[in-house]
């Protein structure tokens, strides 16, 4: 048998501070691994799955969309495209919507071109009217030619004076595209002066009083008569002074930021205080889930004074392009809600959705860039920490466990606190990372295990033994728990003798022929014989119990096929017959090689008392004149009717006594009278010992442990036996 060296060992499992290491360097890489471009997963699948997990909810009722759509031009017989629908009918509607008590009316087109004088003028006098109609800006990107580069100038596109003076307000509305979809909008607009975005605007209009009592403590202008239109027009302003006093080096910053703290108001602290603020949708649901009143439909309500249109009161009005027709879809963006049909969201209900979020306070929150990195590595280190120490199934079902148990807390802080967590990535990424490298490192685990196995038993295993051993081994440590059955052929020597080389030699090789496949049989393995003598191990795993039964019912199939046929009347000329002693016993053992004379000579063995117990249990066989003898930890996992305890015995070079069992009792009332007599002599009441075991011998007179005990009736010394 060839042997193979076990040199460069990469990693053993025994080791605390290698799995420190290990674990901690691949949560470095999980942590280097959100860095790199895979965090992008994170809005198309991550954000994705939690809003499949939390599905829809409803959104606040304040917030209604106006859609302009291809149905509504076809029943109002207008052109087809919004931006040339008459102004005097935008200017009807905004009359209705203030006689029917609406709070703010917003529209997403911008008023930028002259058209028709008529419709233009009743536009404008329809906004002074009812002074609460909030116009959109538009951000232009221009590219200008300078020299030999290119500037890139934004640039913020105001509504026409005429518009913009008769409106409450106007203010810009700027998503962030990414490559997977919308998800966020900045708070401010830098451009102009950090003017605060649409969805901010109307929330400050539709709850004024929040930023009125801040702007008042603060000694902002403006802050007084919030309730009239001259206090309204001033919340844009008082938004961008609060917002810059936020910013700014100054003492009244400090009051600001104070007020801030103690402010309950959801979002404004954060929105006023961070800088560059960026704001994350909570969407609803798919297109639709915002109420939307089709542009058609409003007007004949408004027209006929119907029942219905008494819902607008006291709601904020977005006027838009929302068409829920996927071939007619224009201003319209993908979010993780857009069908698969290709239905997108449209720029009016998604300022109406940022709205919503700002008013019930339910706009997404992420970590700190560095928290959502210690997040990804803590997770990293957690999926792998199985893997050092478990079995593969368990430590596959500890990892399931762990990533199950982090998406249902994701998946709640998302839908009850609105905190997106990652997800994608740890359970996309660095969990099947996690999963290889510990399959890995496994798998090397066992074929250094196989080496360490190899090298043990190169002189006297097979390979298909070592394979197997390593395999149920799965990478543990060298020390493991095993049954070790030790074997013997009593009066091997003159047999040998009596017998040819050649004849013994056939001899001997049809006992082992008949022996090895009964322990094979049971599960065990044959890891040394000499001669005539024969050791064998199972390994107990977390299961001693089914190991022990397994190996007692070898030795006893052994001692049906070796002793039972031949009985007492075999002579020691009868050169056919295997007359075997067997001992058993259960412990530790270490699976390496053991120096012998100098360091430089190293010879492989299974070393451990457990093997010399064994051996020690097999010969008290001769004296207690039985055939098969288990210790007392292997009998504690038989069932207690089978077996006959015979006492704690001093065994050969041992220092303590060990307690042997017969297996195989022949009588349930030879095992109750030797337990009476054996009690007895433990007590010291040796005339009872004597009668129990004479009757015993008067009943069962070849029983051998009988015999022995009344040799031991009138020794001194402790209640052990002594065997020498």
């Amino acid at each position: 048998m060839k042997f193979i060296p076990t040199r460069g060992r990469l990693f053993r499992f025994a080791g605390p501070a290698s799995r420190a290491a290990l674990v901690l360097g691949f949560g470095l890489l999980a942590a280097l691994a959100w860095l790199s471009p895979l965090r992008d997963i994170e809005p198309r699948w991550g954000l994705s799955a939690l809003y499949a997990i939390r599905g829809v909810r409803p959104a606040p009722p304040q917030v209604s969309v106006i859609a302009m759509n291809l149905r509504a031009a076809e029943k109002l017989g207008v052109p087809a495209r919004p931006d040339r629908w008459p102004r005097s009918l935008h200017a009807e509607l905004v009359d209705g919507l203030h006689e029917v008590g609406a709070t703010v009316v917003a529209f997403d087109l911008l008023f930028d071109r002259a058209r028709e004088p008529d419709g233009d003028q009743r536009l404008m006098q329809a906004m002074r009217r009812s002074g609460n109609v909030v116009l959109v800006q538009y951000l232009r990107r221009d590219k200008l030619h300078a020299g030999n580069s290119w500037a890139v100038v934004d640039r913020v596109v105001e509504p026409l004076p005429l518009f913009a003076e008769a409106a409450l307000a106007s203010a810009p509305f700027i998503v962030l595209k990414a490559r997977d979809g919308i998800s966020e909008y900045p708070a401010f607009v830098p451009e102009g002066g950090a003017l605060p975005s649409l969805p901010l605007l109307l929330a400050a209009i539709m709850e004024p009083a929040p930023l009125a009592a801040l702007a008042s403590a603060v000694q902002i202008g403006g802050a007084q008569g919030t309730e009239g239109a001259q206090g309204t027009h001033a919340l844009p302003s008082q938004l961008v002074a609060l917002r810059r006093l936020a910013q700014a080096d100054t003492p009244r910053r400090a009051a600001l930021l104070n007020k801030l703290a103690a402010s309950s108001t959801p979002g404004w602290p954060s929105l006023l205080s961070v800088r560059n603020p960026r704001v994350t949708f909570n969407f609803y649901g798919p297109p639709g889930r915002i109420d939307t009143i089709g542009y058609d439909r409003a007007i004949e309500w408004l027209r006929s004074a119907a029942p219905e249109a008494a819902r607008l009161r006291g709601r904020a009005v977005l006027v838009g392009l929302s068409e829920f027709n996927q071939p007619e879809q224009r201003d319209v963006y993908p979010t993780p809600w857009s069908s698969v049909e290709g239905l997108d969201i449209s720029g009016a209900e998604l300022a109406a959705t940022a709205l919503a979020n700002q008013l019930d306070g339910s706009a997404l929150r992420r970590l700190p860039a560095t928290q959502e990195l210690g997040v990804t590595a803590v997770l990293s280190a957690l999926f792998l920490v199985p893997w050092l120490f478990w079995l593969p199934w368990h430590a596959a079902l500890a990892s399931v466990a762990i990533a199950s148990v982090y998406s249902v807390g994701a998946a709640l802080l998302f839908e009850r606190v609105y905190l997106w967590l990652p997800l994608a990535l740890p359970l996309l990424v660095v969990l099947p990372c996690a999963v290889v490298v510990g399959l890995v490192l496994r798998y090397s685990a066992v074929e250094r295990q196989r080496v360490r196995l190899r090298t043990a038993l190169t002189h006297y295993a097979p390979d298909e033994v070592i394979g197997q051993l390593a395999r149920e081994l799965q990478g543990r440590d060298d020390l493991v728990n095993v049954v070790c059955l030790s074997s013997d052929i009593e009066d091997y020597t003159h047999r040998v003798e009596c017998r040819n080389p050649a004849d013994a030699r056939a001899w001997i090789n049809a006992y082992f022929e008949n022996v090895f496949p009964i322990i094979r049989a049971h599960g065990g393995h044959v890891v040394d014989h000499a001669g005539d003598s024969m050791v064998c191990v199972w390994l107990s795993r977390d299961q001693p119990a089914a190991a022990c039964l397994a190996a007692v019912q070898a030795g006893l199939a052994i001692h049906t096929l070796c002793n039972t046929c031949q009985g007492e009347q075999l002579s020691a000329t009868d050169l056919d017959a295997w007359p075997t002693r067997i001992g058993l016993h259960l412990g530790p053992v270490s699976l390496g090689e053991t120096n012998v004379g100098d360091m430089l000579h190293a010879q492989p063995r299974i070393v451990g008392d457990i093997v010399n117990t064994a051996s020690r249990i097999q010969s008290a066989n001769k004296a207690l004149g039985c055939r098969v003898l288990v210790s007392e930890p292997v009998a504690a996992h038989l069932p207690t009717h089978s077996v006959r305890p015979l006492g704690r015995f001093m065994l050969q070079g041992k220092a303590q006594p060990v307690g042997l069992v017969d297996p195989m009792p022949a009588t349930p009332e030879l095992s109750a009278l030797y337990a009476q007599a054996l009690t007895a002599r433990e007590q010291g009441l040796l005339d009872a010992a004597r009668s129990a075991l004479d009757r015993l011998r008067a009943k069962y007179p070849n029983d051998g442990p009988t015999a022995y005990l009344l040799t031991q009736l009138n020794a001194s010394g402790p209640l052990s036996l002594s065997l020498k």
